[in-house]
């Protein structure tokens, strides 16, 4: 029956013919695969169908949850029984096809019901358009909630938003990041196997993730704590990392609401984030991921620049401006009366880390202060300010400043073949610390046995596809993780009284 319900899908038909158009095996690679390996990906193929076949019945949301749940799982229980599982996929993934079937069949969507922040309050979650102002970015604003009504309704899939991409829109940018990715020439041919060239074959692999859902309310009151005037909440401007987007890090955004931060985490204009729209225009105009292609240096639109520190230069710089209005608006906002401005913290991974950076560096009021009090950046990535950084002393945090940085991030493509990010995470927090190696202002952390990826959301939804590219750490340690990041950037908050709530339990930030 359920072959026969998949059969009636025309759109699952249409899969089954592209995935076979796809792979194309060899016997001598089949033998050198452990049996194991294959009958996996069988059992995930099946669950991944049937997740398809039953994507759009929303009357059948528990069994398509379910499944959901079935391939999390099965992919978190492979990884503990067989530690080296992607290891031993390594070699099978590099035959033609199969990256792209892995790719398929590995990526979870709507699983974000792992971890839980242990704050004091619960998560209410609300999507905003900042309409009227220049390029209109995309705002998801996190903030603390009634800790028994979040208990009550977060596990009503009614009650709480769909994420990980934007809607069509959102799926459209996934693709075509897939795309340029792949016929980037500097790419590992892990990534190359993995990403198919042409962005439709993405839409099979990415489309479910509209149906991703968070444990945070959809615009539940403000809890009363603040709403009433007690207390304040401390503002957070959250940047995502290239070829993200703001729906990516609710692990991370979601633990400081918990503790009574209001967390608006921006999707950027520029090209670098998957989605957003022009709201100013009418139909607003779709802003889908338009960024670089590694391979020309030149955009969508064929701009060419002379290097690739150049292109990242400008991105960050426009970048800027969108948190230039994005500040604008918070002053503005409905929940400006409940905010503590004094305690402004920018925060963000990747391009976003450097972009958490130059904004907390340039952006200051009108009597000369900064703006932001305090900067968290998540592996930030130099590439666009790196002459500067390296050049000059001048270049520098001098508020109270926060660095992660993954094990593996030296070693990733696109740090280790353009410029040596030990060296210059040095030299940066060098210049931060003004050579005083104890300034209690400036803190890092080596973070071992982790990756790119342990700092956003892709941990939860494509573990194995993170770890076979040396972007995660180990899967069976993903969680722990988690956990872990959210507290460090949480306890060094407190350390220097960001927060409007004291940890339950002091915590010192050890080198894990």
């Amino acid at each position: 029956m359920a072959l026969l319900y998949l059969g009636m899908q025309a759109k699952t038909l249409n899969l089954i013919s592209i995935l076979l158009g796809q792979v194309n095996l060899e016997a001598n690679i089949l033998r050198s695969v452990p049996c194991y390996s294959i009958c996996i990906l069988l059992v995930l193929i099946t669950l991944k169908m049937l997740k398809i076949s039953l994507m759009k019945f929303r009357s059948h949301f528990a069994l398509f949850s379910l499944l959901r749940m079935l391939n999390m799982l099965f992919c978190c229980f492979i990884s503990i029984i067989i530690p080296n599982f992607e290891d031993s996929l390594a070699e099978f993934v590099l035959t033609d096809g199969v990256g792209y079937l892995l790719m398929f069949v590995m990526i979870n969507n709507g699983m974000y019901f792992i971890i839980d922040p242990d704050g004091p309050y619960g998560i209410g979650v609300k999507d905003i358009i900042l309409k009227g102002k220049r390029k209109t970015p995309r705002i998801l604003v996190y903030y603390p909630i009634d800790k028994n009504e979040y208990d009550q309704k977060v596990n009503d899939p009614n009650e709480t938003l769909g994420l990980l991409v934007e809607g069509e829109g959102g799926v459209e940018g996934q693709c075509r990041a897939g795309a340029i990715i792949h016929g980037s020439s500097d790419a590992h041919p892990l990534i190359i196997s993995l990403c198919p060239k042409n962005p439709a074959m993405f839409k099979p692999i990415v489309e479910d993730f509209k149906y991703s859902r968070i444990r945070a309310l959809v615009s539940s009151e403000l809890h009363k704590d603040f709403k009433n005037g007690g207390k304040k909440l401390t503002p957070v401007i959250f940047s995502p990392g290239w070829g993200s987007s703001k729906n990516m890090y609710a692990t991370n955004t979601r633990y400081l609401a918990s503790y009574g931060c209001i967390v608006f985490a921006i999707s950027h204009t520029e090209g670098s984030n998957e989605f957003t729209c022009d709201y100013n225009q009418d139909p607003p105009k779709k802003l889908t991921y338009n960024h670089l292609d590694a391979k020309t240096n030149t955009d969508d639109h064929g701009r060419k620049y002379k290097d690739r520190e150049e292109f990242f230069s400008i991105s960050v710089d426009q970048r800027v401006k969108d948190i230039e209005t994005l500040y604008e608006y918070i002053l503005e906002c409905d929940f400006a009366q409940y905010l503590d401005i004094q305690k402004l913290v920018m925060y963000g991974h990747s391009l976003g880390g450097i972009t958490a950076i130059e904004c907390s560096r340039t952006m200051k009021a009108d009597s000369g202060e900064p703006k932001f009090k305090a900067c968290v950046a998540l592996d930030p990535y130099y590439m666009g300010k790196l002459s500067k950084i390296m050049q000059n002393d001048d270049y520098k945090v001098e508020q109270p400043l926060f660095v992660v940085t993954s094990q593996t991030f030296k070693d990733s493509p696109i740090t280790r073949d353009y410029y040596d990010n030990e060296e210059t995470t040095a030299k940066f927090l060098q210049n931060c610390r003004g050579g005083n190696k104890a300034n209690p202002n400036v803190q890092d952390i080596a973070w071992k046995n982790t990756g790119h990826m342990n700092q956003m959301d892709t941990w939860v939804h494509s573990p194995v596809i993170a770890r076979l590219l040396n972007f995660m750490g180990p899967i069976n340690e993903a969680v722990e993780r988690a956990h872990e990041l959210s507290k460090m950037v949480i306890t060094f908050m407190d350390k220097h009284e960001m927060l409007p709530v004291k940890l339950h339990q002091k915590e010192k930030m050890n080198n894990s």
